[in-house]
């Protein structure tokens, strides 16, 4: 398993690498763990899994997961959400959680906090008790900032943790905070008897998604009349089924604008949109901005890092 750049790991810093789960599949060498004793960054590529407990896992730390793909299934105690590209999904700190896919795991970023560092920022800014329930937008700052601690740790000199790292690391957490504070709306959603069936159709729609599908369709995966189906899916993600498959779709737009050369229209078709303008307005809708500027703001951030970073 890669740690850094093969640095031995520190014993004040394993509690947190082990807070994360086993890392197991044939990428697992390609993980990237960047880290001070009390915050860390796990960069985790496609290909691999966190294997926890069937009934989910806890810790003190606190943990804040960024897809960078669509991610089908994320489990928080109460509540199941489909990870969208670009949200931060937070985990207080003794909440039971797991990640639940389909199949091989999808690329995201992990950052975990211990639990003093994070409580000793929280009383700095006035707000001892918060509770971490909000899903939020990651800022281009927050990535700025991630990047630039994951590029100051890998750097072939000894990393400054005291002058670099740990300010980088007391930064981003702030920023989280921040984020978090300014939405100020918890976006929980509750458990439903029909989950498993809900489940079952989140696949379907996972491995369909850029293709045409009724309601009535979708319906008979779980055996429901559309009408009382719709509610019970709504309940259970929160958003109904058309939503839900737009975000989708969004979501496999953003890593497809980031990671390939194919043109505007050309993702917006893979990703079942049906004409330049839908895709160009719905993108817009649920991002804040046009496919060509998200590619041009990625295109710019590559730039700014060394080589290296540019993965």
């Amino acid at each position: 398993m890669k740690y850094g750049n093969l640095r031995p790991i520190p014993e004040s810093s394993k509690k947190l690498v082990y807070a994360v789960g086993k890392i197991t599949g044939k990428h697992k060498e390609n993980v990237d763990y960047c880290y001070t004793e009390d915050f860390l960054v796990v960069q985790i590529p496609r290909g691999i899994r966190i294997e926890l407990p069937e009934s989910g896992h806890s810790h003190d730390a606190y943990e804040f997961i960024i897809p960078r793909e669509p991610m089908p299934y994320l489990v928080r105690e109460n509540s199941i959400y489909f990870g969208e590209v670009g949200k931060i999904y937070p985990v207080q700190s003794g909440l039971i959680h797991k990640l639940k896919y389909k199949s091989a795991s999808v690329k995201h970023t992990n950052i975990i906090v211990a639990k003093p560092f994070m409580e000793q920022i929280l009383k700095d800014k006035g707000i001892e008790n918060y509770q971490f329930h909000t899903i939020v937008s990651e800022s281009q700052d927050l990535r700025f900032l991630v990047e630039i601690f994951q590029t100051e740790f890998l750097s072939k000199s000894r990393p400054d943790i005291k002058n670099k790292l740990v300010p980088l690391s007391q930064a981003i957490v702030a920023e989280i905070i921040d984020l978090s504070v300014r939405k100020n709306t918890d976006d929980r959603k509750f458990k439903s008897r029909y989950q498993k069936g809900m489940r079952s159709v989140a696949g379907y729609i996972d491995e369909h998604f850029n293709k045409d599908m009724t309601l009535e369709e979708l319906a008979d995966i779980c055996e429901l009349s559309p009408n009382y189906f719709s509610t019970c899916f709504r309940k259970t993600f929160g958003d109904p089924p058309k939503i839900y498959i737009t975000k989708l779709r969004v979501s496999k737009a953003k890593t497809m604008l980031a990671t390939t050369k194919l043109t505007i229209t050309e993702v917006g078709n893979a990703c079942g949109f049906k004409t330049l303008k839908v895709f160009s307005d719905i993108f817009r809708k649920y991002s804040g901005m046009s496919p060509k500027a998200y590619r041009n703001q990625h295109e710019q951030a590559k730039k700014i890092l060394p080589p290296e970073n540019n993965k």
